[in-house]
């Protein structure tokens, strides 16, 4: 009896560091290669919406983050001038592969620059939020 309540306690104590069965660790890098500060980067992926603040020129932010299923970046950058882009789809998070993009920001584009993945090296035209 005293056996069963050990394991059960150390089962218990080692939950927390467990990784669910199909779960995905990814990373994505929002990098700024503009002349402008970014003011807010919003990202959508994995049913999660992460928010970050103050990039500036040639400074990059990396979020970790976990999926357990398919899905794509959508991001929204407004720049401190107030201007605002969007981007509906760039980069790929499969179920059961860890990942490590990189989206790097331009003037007037989103490039995936890095993955562990097979993608596009061509910048993906930004679109001007609807008001």
């Amino acid at each position: 009896m005293v056996k069963i309540w050990v394991c059960s306690i150390a089962v218990l104590l080692a939950l927390p560091s467990c990784r669910v069965v199909g779960d995905t660790y990814a990373d994505v890098t929002i990098e700024n290669a503009t002349n402008e500060n970014i003011s807010r980067a919003t990202l959508w992926v994995a049913r999660h919406t992460y928010q970050l603040a103050d990039i500036k020129p040639g400074q990059s932010r990396t979020i970790s983050f976990t999926t357990a299923g398919d899905d794509s970046y959508r991001l929204a950058i407004t720049f401190v001038s107030g201007r605002e882009l969007n981007v509906e789809s760039v980069g790929y998070v499969g179920e059961g592969m860890a990942s490590r993009d990189k989206l790097r920001i331009h003037e007037g584009s989103v490039q995936l620059v890095a993955g562990t993945r097979p993608g596009s090296d061509a910048p993906l035209p930004l679109t001007t939020p609807s008001s």
